[in-house]
């Protein structure tokens, strides 16, 4: 977020009012049963993270129409919004999965609240596997992808142990690879990867919570 301090603030009061809006359209939808049938999250998540879905688009909103809306909180507010496409009735998800909600709106990582008092942390690829890890007890923060991490972040997780879980979802590595890069910028992280075909949340929405727990702590101590 750029410009002025008064700028700034009415980007963060327009950016919140969506927020609210949104997750008001996200109840009783096709959005939130999704959420809460196929991927697992519960009411509690929902409204923590404060999801949201664009049934009715506010003005100049109309390309996120039919997405899940994903808010990045702060302590000084809702500095940022992300959308992600919701599968159609053959489970097929519309491309592009994600979009940012304002056309260079920079990468920055989600859920960094969690690091206020966090002495261990995880660091997932990508926001949903963050609300996974966070509805599993841990602190955890998510990064959109290999590209998204920066190396400006490394400072936020000094002086913490860091796992890092890798997805093995798409076949090509990346996960992995993803994992590897932000280790070798960190330094002295464990990396937890997922099981073959497995994202977090896909491995937690099969196996149960127990079981994803016993995933990540038994491989990362």
């Amino acid at each position: 977020m750029t410009g002025s301090p008064r700028v700034a603030e009415k980007m963060r009061t327009d950016l919140a009012e969506r927020a609210t809006e949104y997750n008001q359209q996200l109840k009783g939808s096709r959005a939130e049963q999704y959420l809460l049938n196929e991927r697992g999250f519960t009411h509690e998540s929902i409204s923590y993270f404060q999801l949201g879905f664009v049934e009715t688009p506010m003005k100049s909103d109309r390309m996120h129409q039919g997405r899940i809306v994903i808010p990045y909180h702060t302590r000084t507010g809702v500095v940022a919004l992300r959308s992600t496409s919701v599968p159609d009735l053959t489970g097929s998800r519309p491309e592009p999965k994600y979009l940012p909600w304002m056309t260079g709106d920079i990468s920055r990582p989600f859920n960094v609240t969690s690091l206020d008092t966090a002495e261990e942390v995880l660091i997932c690829e990508g926001e949903l596997d963050c609300i996974t890890a966070w509805m599993l007890g841990f602190y955890a923060v998510g990064i959109a992808g290999v590209a998204a991490w920066k190396d400006v972040y490394q400072p936020l997780f000094r002086y913490r142990k860091v796992t890092i879980v890798a997805d093995m979802d798409d076949g090509s590595g990346q996960g992995m690879d993803f994992a590897k890069k932000v280790a070798g910028k960190l330094g002295g992280c464990s990396i937890v990867p997922m099981e073959r075909g497995h994202d977090l949340n896909s491995f937690f929405v099969e196996r149960g919570g127990e079981a994803t727990l016993k995933h990540i702590k038994g491989d990362s101590e």
